[in-house]
């Protein structure tokens, strides 16, 4: 019973530590050569210098 309760909280421990440390930003995917602007001639601008 011993050994079980060892083996359960090694796995768990284990599993704990191989979570990803949380972050004040989530990920964001897809950014690349993205613009983003709060008009459109700034959208354009940032393309053109793409």
């Amino acid at each position: 019973m011993k050994k079980l309760l060892f083996v359960l909280g090694f796995v768990l421990l284990a599993v704990a530590l191989a979570q990803n440390t949380p972050t004040m930003f989530p990920p964001v995917r897809g950014t690349h050569m993205m613009v983003g602007a709060a008009n459109n001639f700034e959208v354009e601008a940032g393309v053109r210098m793409l």
